[in-house]
Order: C-alpha cells, then structure tokens, then sequence
C-alpha cells in the first residue's frame, strides 16, 4: 500500500474517517478478497488497538469501558437489523 501522498486534515473526527477510508478500509477489502480469515484477524486487531489508545488517555476508564460496551452493542443491533430479509 502506498500512502506516500497521504495528506491527514481536519477534525479528530474526520481525520480518523480518512485514515479508515484510505488505508484501513482498503486494507480489510483486500485481505477479505484474498484471505478472509485474515481479514477479520486484521479487523479485531485495528479495533482492539484503537480501543486501547482510547482507554489509555482517559482518566475515567470505567465510564469509557461502559461506552465501548454500550456502542458496540448499538452496532452489533444495527449489522443484524441489516442482515434481517424483508421477505
């Protein structure tokens, strides 16, 4: 992957979006075509990194571990709500 060019602007928001939509994004697509176990290797171990810078740098590490539970469960809902056919 080349990321020589990659230029990283604006808000933490949005420079986290960047970073997802070029590198990591592109990343997971690619091993999910040529090796799919490695690609969810490679998507539980991005996740448990950046839950862990998250963790580290606040002081209240009980009131982030009950956001971390409480949003990976609000996705969790919405990946099977999407999944469930209409028909």
């Amino acid at each position: 992957m080349d990321i020589e060019g990659l230029v990283l602007e604006g808000t933490a928001a949005e420079v986290a979006e960047q970073i997802f939509k070029q590198m990591i994004g592109p990343m997971f697509d690619h091993l999910n075509k040529t090796n799919p176990q490695a690609a969810i290797e490679f998507g539980y171990c991005v996740a448990g990194n950046a839950i862990a810078c998250y963790l580290d740098c606040l002081n209240d590490v009980d009131q982030a571990e009950k956001l971390i539970i409480d949003s990976t469960k609000s996705m969790a809902a919405d990946v099977k709500r999407s999944r469930t056919k209409a028909c």
